[in-house]
């Protein structure tokens, strides 16, 4: 990918030298950004469909194991 980019980079903007380079030192904050808008996205659908209490109680109840109540007795 990284050398699809470089080419595209000495092709489209051959007059500017360094080019390349500058957009790989903007990577990591490129990915911070995608990070944030993920954790974003979660917590933001977790609040709009209700409280974290029942975020939770769903969770456990959803990895709960079935108890089969005709062994109990």
């Amino acid at each position: 990918m990284f050398s699809c980019l470089d080419e595209y980079c000495r092709r489209a903007h051959s007059s500017e030298e360094g080019r390349f380079a500058s957009l790989l030192l903007r990577l990591p904050a490129l990915r911070s950004i995608s990070l944030k808008s993920f954790e974003h996205l979660f917590f933001f659908h977790l609040i709009a469909e209700g409280t974290i209490g029942t975020y939770i109680r769903d969770a456990l109840r959803s990895h709960a194991p079935t108890i089969d109540t005709n062994s109990i007795m």
